[in-house]
């Protein structure tokens, strides 16, 4: 995907050398944006299971976008093929705690989503953090059931979520 310009964004496909930009961004939205949503403990629970290696890895192996703004990086979001035909997977979408309110996971996810139909796929599954559910909601998504995942003993709550798309052309 060449880069594309909307509403100030410049969206652009990762590459291997954003990974550790990525996962400091990630890190600092977990412990900001997601702070009142979970536990302290939950928290850093969730933190644990990030590292470099891992961001470059999501890089080398599925879609993955990431919106600038001024220069910076201002979030990321990723596909990957789900396990059900027709099925894609939001694995990951973060915003940057500075750039909240501006329109980035709004731009990720239909960036993704018309990757997503290019692809033939028909619907798309995300588990969301509780908080960026509303997000999801905003952009077309509808919660299918509530889950609960547990990470070094702390539980945290999440909402598996859906959103049909329409047909490829």
């Amino acid at each position: 995907m060449p880069s594309v310009t909307t509403g100030g964004l410049v969206v652009r496909q990762g590459v291997p050398q954003d990974a550790g930009a990525l996962y400091e961004l990630s890190q600092r939205a977990i412990h900001t944006s997601a702070a009142e949503h979970y536990s302290t403990a939950g928290l850093a629970a969730w933190v644990s299971r990030r590292s470099p290696e891992g961001h470059r890895r999501m890089l080398e192996q599925t879609y993955l976008l990431v919106a600038e703004a001024d220069g910076a990086i201002a979030g990321f979001a990723n596909l990957e093929a789900g396990t059900e035909a027709g099925a894609g997977v939001v694995d990951q979408l973060f915003v940057s705690p500075h750039s909240g309110g501006r329109g980035v996971a709004r731009t990720l996810l239909d960036a993704l989503e018309e990757h997503a139909v290019s692809q033939g796929m028909s619907h798309l599954d995300s588990h969301v953090s509780k908080r960026a559910i509303g997000v999801f909601e905003r952009c077309g998504y509808r919660r299918v059931e509530t889950e609960r995942v547990t990470i070094d003993g702390e539980v945290l709550e999440r909402y598996l979520a859906r959103k049909q798309l329409p047909p490829g052309i």
